[in-house]
């Protein structure tokens, strides 16, 4: 019977690391040029910080990042692996990989919830305050599109309700801080990028002046944690009340 149970486990686990793998070639996807045109190819490759300036990118690196260690966490929770850590310091597995891995889940989730707020509306009413060349050869393929801001929050709501989060005070403090950082980072290295290109990732802040440009960047951020919060909260509520197992 234990037997069984363990390859129940192991059965459960590797549906979920499926489902997981899937997602990440989605958004690997999304994150190559495979699908890009010859014009959108030059216009990155002819300015400061290419694709790398955009919100929506560096989520999305994030993102796949989150997902990767999601899936070394699953590996880390197989029996053998389990068997191993006890040799050398299970601790280690447990307070230290897995707390970056919670804080890295919530941040990300956090900049996701933000960026598919921000953009679906915009790019559905007001398509110039994302980008000003609005040519066919400039638009992003639908599935492409949706591998960029749309599969990136799904994944990080999938990884949420599949595994067992625990939002302790503790992760909430880091998950604040590293959002904090964020924002400083984003607001920087948008500055950085403007100085070269003339111009700030995107027409809505480059519309902006300074101070207000300022007060969005770092709001919007609060935001996306205040969302995230919320979220994070449901999907626990929802577990508990459906006692939805997790792996």
């Amino acid at each position: 019977m234990h037997n069984i149970s363990d390859f129940s486990s192991s059965l459960k686990t590797a549906g979920f690391n499926l489902i997981r793998i899937i997602f990440l070639i989605a958004l690997i996807y999304g994150s190559s040029t495979l699908y890009m045109t010859k014009e959108v190819k030059e216009l990155y490759n002819n300015q400061f910080g290419n694709r790398h300036i955009y919100l929506t990118n560096i989520s999305l690196y994030l993102t796949i990042t989150t997902m990767l260690l999601g899936i070394t966490v699953s590996i880390l929770q197989t029996k053998i692996i389990i068997d191993f850590m006890h040799k050398i310091d299970r601790r280690i597995k447990k307070k230290t990989f897995n707390k970056i891995y919670t804080t890295a889940l919530f941040t990300t989730l956090c900049l996701e919830i933000l960026v598919t707020l921000l953009y679906w509306p915009l790019r559905i009413f007001k398509p110039t305050l994302l980008s000003a060349r609005q040519d066919p050869e400039y638009q992003t393929p639908i599935f492409p599109n949706h591998c960029i801001h749309t599969i990136p929050l799904i994944s990080m709501i999938y990884e949420c309700f599949t595994r067992k989060i625990i939002y302790s005070r503790c992760t909430r403090i880091s998950t604040i801080i590293s959002t904090g950082i964020f924002s400083i980072f984003y607001y920087t290295w948008g500055y950085i990028s403007s100085i070269y290109n003339k111009q700030w990732p995107y027409p809505l802040l480059t519309n902006m002046n300074g101070i207000l440009r300022m007060i969005f960047i770092h709001s919007v951020c609060i935001i996306g944690l205040v969302l995230g919060y919320g979220v994070v909260n449901t999907i626990i509520w929802i577990k508990n009340r459906f006692k939805i197992e997790h792996k």
